[in-house]
């Protein structure tokens, strides 16, 4: 019983101090969400590209099938 009580003491305090430091470093987890959303941003672009380019080389790989059974 005591290890329970002692854990949840532990887990309280660590939450609360989560808490704080979030409160304390407000102008840098502010910069962290922008850089989060940002990268956030780049990944779909670089998924879009990457889509694109792999619809482009379908399509030549098609055309090229097609060119030599002809």
């Amino acid at each position: 019983m005591k290890k329970l009580l002692l854990s949840m003491l532990v887990l309280m305090t660590a939450a609360t101090a989560s808490a704080q430091w979030a409160v304390a470093d407000a102008p840098n987890l502010a910069q962290n969400v922008k850089n989060f959303s940002e990268l956030q941003k780049q990944v779909g672009y670089l998924k879009e590209q990457k889509d694109q380019a792999g619809r482009d080389t379908g399509h030549d790989a098609q055309g090229q099938l097609r060119h030599l059974q002809l």
